[in-house]
């Protein structure tokens, strides 16, 4: 009795060996090819795909889908079907049935009317109708092809084969941003000693500033086919323009306002608008191919304006494109840019008859030409004041104390000043506005390494 169970229990084994083996051996024998979808930027109604090419899956034996069994076809990562699905199956040429409609769903099955022929194999028309969704998907989600059979009594014979998982093969479509966009805080330094003036140039006395290195990485999408058409993707910047003539960019882009309209604009400049708040540069060429560019912005100064402290900040989006693709941001507004001075300097709007300011150098190693001591005034509406022609200049020596009347600095220029700005050629100064009047003293201390302040 026990060896009879025996050779009964090793003959089962054998039979299931030989009616699974071929399952065990059918694969997808040829690939999708990967595709990009653009998510976030695609418009509504837009998501049809197709793939690059129709995948195959091959058959070992007529076991693994027998006559009037099913194949089901899955589609993962938030893919699902538009439309009816085809497949055909290679020993006639033939179109299985698909049954119900897949739409909406993940899952479409099909129906083997007629026994597949040994060796068989199927295509799934993926890269011919379009029937597939793809407007589920997220950044970072992977389509992939699953697929199985059951035999005539719902049974299941090959269980989800996976394309992806077939070396060399991959996922069919997989979710990208268009763009990824890196910008960096950089600090371009105004000199104080520049020869046409305090912080007119920046330092080594140029009239251009330092390029920030800013990548755009283009993803390349396949859906939608179309590219993204020139002048659509915007580049805007925003802070005060005054003074500053120009603002330089790579070649990859013209100089527009903020709807993307190149009147007046310059390839390789952005165009600065008349309110000094905002410069634009939309693309020069359509966009979809993957490819790395770059914005690389260079600011400019006009040498004549005293440039004050201040950031810029930086934006990129794309434009709705003829309806094919929607508005996007895909840098949001970000600090990228700023205007640093060097030396010591200091503001004030309280001087006058009373006021004696002193300043003193403590750094100690001022050159023996001394450290100039720049003054500049407006008058209460904001106006530039004048210097009198004539007016001596003010020079400061290591560790030395000078002091500056409110008379004497008044009459250093034509009209009333009402706010003035001092800078001096040092990297370190304490600075003293004393205020005496018949009823009381007063007085106010700065100590400057470098920084702004106001006294």
């Amino acid at each position: 009795m026990k060896k009879g169970y025996r050779i009964f229990t090793v003959l089962f084994v054998v039979g299931v060996m030989i009616m699974t083996g071929g399952s065990a051996m059918a694969a997808w024998t040829t690939g999708a090819g990967n595709t990009n979808v653009a998510v976030g930027a695609t418009a509504s109604g837009k998501f049809a795909a197709k793939t690059a090419t129709s995948p195959v899956f091959s058959f070992v034996s007529e076991l693994d889908v027998p006559e009037s069994g099913q194949v089901v076809v899955t589609l993962t990562g938030g893919a699902l079907f538009s439309g009816a699905p085809t497949m055909n199956r290679s020993d006639t040429g033939a179109l299985l049935t698909c049954l119900g409609s897949p739409v909406g769903l993940p899952t479409a099955t099909f129906l083997v009317d007629k026994l597949l022929t040994s060796p068989a194999a199927i295509t799934f028309n993926s890269s011919v109708t379009g029937f597939i969704n793809v407007g589920g998907l997220i950044v970072g989600s992977n389509v992939d092809i699953l697929l199985s059979t059951k035999n005539v009594y719902g049974l299941d014979l090959i269980t989800s084969k996976s394309l992806s998982a077939v070396t060399g093969m991959g996922f069919a479509f997989t979710g990208v941003n268009m763009f990824a966009v890196a910008a960096t805080l950089l600090e371009d330094t105004l000199d104080v000693g520049a020869a046409s003036g305090a912080y007119t140039r920046f330092e080594g006395n140029s009239l251009a500033g330092k390029a920030n290195i800013v990548p755009i990485d283009v993803k390349g999408w396949g859906v939608p086919s179309a590219q993204l058409t020139a002048k659509k993707a915007v580049a805007s910047l925003k802070g005060d323009f005054a003074g500053i003539s120009g603002v330089a960019c790579s070649a990859d882009f013209i100089g527009s306002d903020s709807a993307g309209l190149t009147t007046g604009g310059v390839a390789g400049q952005f165009l600065i608008n008349a309110a000094k708040t905002e410069a634009y540069a939309v693309n020069l060429n359509a966009l979809g191919t993957a490819k790395a560019i770059v914005l690389n912005p260079i600011f400019s100064v006009d040498g004549t304006t005293s440039q004050n402290e201040r950031s810029f900040t930086l934006e990129f989006k794309n434009l709705e494109d003829a309806g094919m693709y929607a508005a996007n941001t895909w840098l949001s507004s970000t600090k990228f840019y700023s205007l640093k001075r060097n030396g010591v300097f200091f503001a004030a709007n309280s001087i006058g008859t009373y006021n004696t300011v002193k300043i003193s150098d403590t750094n100690g190693k001022v050159p023996a030409s001394g450290a100039k001591v720049m003054i500049s005034a407006w008058d209460a509406a904001g106006v530039k004041l004048v210097e009198v022609a004539g007016s001596a200049p003010i020079v400061l020596t290591s560790n030395q104390t000078i002091m500056l009347t409110g008379d004497q600095m008044a009459a250093r220029f034509v009209g009333t000043a009402m706010k003035y700005e001092v800078a001096i050629e040092t990297t370190s100064a304490v600075i003293t506005n004393i205020k005496k009047t018949p009823d009381g003293f007063g007085s106010n201390v700065f100590k400057g390494g470098g920084t702004g302040g106001g006294v």
